[in-house]
């Protein structure tokens, strides 16, 4: 009778911390999106896709697939790659201890985070370079 109830309780722990998992993890693919060209980003991340190499080593597109400037809260998020083995599942933007977004490794990135919206190109290889402004962006907006 006791190894079925330390069965029991072992399960409903189990479970009980994969839907907190679920509750709390937002995928990006179920998130409302929209679909904007290069011209109607805002100016400041329009210029980081077009010409990040103007900007100092910190913040360059080339340094990391994640990049928030939003200078009020520059310290809000976390970029984590997630593995099986040796292999990238999917990305997660941590927002904080409770909040994560998750991207599927498919995504383009740099991702950038301005003013709590998330903009992914359409496209790979848009830093720097003329396709920045032929490329589409995905725009999702990071409630919570």
């Amino acid at each position: 009778m006791k190894r079925q109830l330390l069965i029991f309780q072992i399960g409903a722990g189990v479970l009980i911390v994969y839907l907190i998992w679920s509750f709390w993890t937002f995928n990006i693919e179920s998130s409302q999106k929209k679909i904007i060209p290069y011209d109607s980003l805002p100016p400041l991340v329009a210029d980081m896709f077009r010409h990040s190499k103007k900007y100092d080593d910190s913040t360059s597109l080339l340094a990391s697939s994640l990049l928030i400037i939003d200078s009020t809260n520059n310290n809000s998020y976390k970029f984590k790659t997630v593995t099986t083995g040796p292999w990238t599942d999917h990305y997660l933007i941590v927002k904080n201890r409770w909040i994560k977004y998750e991207v599927p490794y498919s995504k383009a990135f740099p991702f950038i985070i301005y003013h709590d919206q998330l903009y992914i190109p359409d496209r790979f290889n848009v830093a720097n370079s003329e396709s920045a402004e032929i490329a589409s962006y995905e725009k999702y907006v990071l409630t919570w």
